[in-house]
């Protein structure tokens, strides 16, 4: 099965320059040649909640296909406040020649993700969008999920996924509280990647 962008996969950590300022974390990613700061109050979180997340996550899936998931996902970074909003971002090989064209291998991952909800989460109700969010002069896919828990509180999920050559980059945002939801999403709003001459 084709590789998944997973909401809280993670593999391992790649290299990165970090320098502190009162408005948060600036990291600077060399394989993408991409800058974002993480907000203030937003802590990395460890290789231990990465990998339980990452487990359950698996799990999930393999349960709703029937067979195992060949994860080749590198985590690029994971950073949560109260664990429950997070920003993290992966990569992953894709070849169209091989695996298909992007943007219809990246729908059928978008779909399998929401049956899963709706599997994992029989009391919830799920709704999903799919649209096109421009970063600094590039177009992401955005694959949203609106989740409504059966205790009324509302989850969301928002994956952007962009094909960089053979590499897939996904930033994943998810949030039960508003205010941290936008203080994530505006950090990636406003990031920026190197464009080449």
């Amino acid at each position: 099965m084709r590789k998944i962008s997973l909401v809280l996969i993670t593999v391992l950590l790649v290299s990165l320059a970090y320098a502190q300022s009162p408005k948060g974390k600036s990291i600077y990613v060399k394989e993408f040649k991409w800058k974002i700061v993480i907000p203030a109050g937003f802590d990395a979180l460890g290789q231990d909640v990465q990998d339980a997340y990452k487990k359950k996550g698996l799990d999930a899936i393999e349960k709703n296909v029937g067979q195992v998931v060949d994860d080749q996902t590198t985590n690029i970074f994971y950073y949560g406040s109260e664990r429950i909003n997070v920003i993290e971002a992966l990569y992953q090989p894709f070849d169209e020649e091989t695996e298909g064209e992007y943007n219809e291998v990246n729908r059928a991952i978008g779909d399998l993700l929401y049956d899963t909800f709706v599997q994992q989460m029989p009391g919830a109700k799920i709704d999903s969008t799919w649209t096109v969010k421009n970063i600094d002069g590039l177009d992401f896919n955005l694959f949203a999920v609106e989740i409504v828990l059966p205790n009324g509180k509302l989850m969301t999920m928002e994956m952007y996924s962009r094909l960089f050559g053979k590499q897939e980059l996904t930033i994943n945002i998810t949030y039960i509280d508003e205010q941290k939801g936008k203080l994530m999403k505006e950090a990636f709003f406003n990031s920026t990647f190197k464009k080449e001459h």
